[in-house]
């Protein structure tokens, strides 16, 4: 990572004024804002903003009316569609299985079920 930071600040560092400090601080924020689904990442705006539930579902990507692939967050509680009320608000679950560390650095946060989780696993 840092060569690869290293070779941008070479490359582009005379005309753009980018420095390997500022690709390895770009790169930080795609890590940690990107959603990832096998081996593809990518960059949702703003899903970042949505809360985390853990009887939400994930984001799901679909295919639009013209054959475009979106992003679509639907109000699901414990896998049934629910139609929302005046003043609920839109959740969706950030998937578990990372350690507290992981989760922060990666998310901003550690979810309850989360701190659970491995505090059973420590036992």
């Amino acid at each position: 990572m840092l060569d690869a930071s290293s070779e941008a600040e070479q490359l582009l560092g005379p005309s753009l004024g980018i420095t390997a400090e500022l690709v390895l601080q770009a790169l930080g924020h795609v890590a940690s804002r990107s959603l990832t689904s096998g081996s593809s990442s990518g960059l949702v705006p703003f899903i970042d903003l949505v809360n985390h539930g853990a009887e939400a579902m994930g984001p799901m990507l679909q295919l639009d009316d013209h054959d475009k692939l979106v992003m679509t967050v639907l109000p699901i509680r414990n896998g049934e569609a629910v139609p929302l009320a005046a003043g609920q608000e839109l959740l969706i679950c950030y998937q578990g299985g990372y350690a507290p560390l992981e989760a922060f650095l990666k998310f901003g946060f550690v979810a309850d079920e989360w701190w659970q989780q491995e505090q059973q696993a420590q036992q």
